[in-house]
């Protein structure tokens, strides 16, 4: 398992709190995107069809923005063929 820092995107526009990510996740899961934060190694996880592919990553979210706005966290992961987020 491994935890991937990311910032999210819903269409074109960062989630304002962590309410308006998570009912995006569940009513319109094709229009969020993610994009992974670390300067090392990328996972290649941009969107939730690749995290289902990868059920062994965790995502943690910073929002709205990971660089300039750190306002609310959180994490988004697989159970039982399900997206999470906590």
């Amino acid at each position: 398992m491994s935890n991937i820092g990311v910032g999210a995107f819903i269409g074109n526009k960062r989630p304002t709190t962590k309410k308006a990510l998570m009912e995006a996740i569940r009513d319109t899961p094709e229009k969020v995107t993610f994009e992974e934060t670390s300067m090392f190694e990328r996972m290649g996880i941009s969107n939730l069809a690749d995290l289902l592919e990868h059920p062994e990553h965790v995502l943690t979210v910073t929002g709205p923005d990971p660089y300039h706005s750190r306002k609310f966290t959180g994490t988004i992961f697989v159970r039982d063929g399900k997206v999470m987020v906590q």
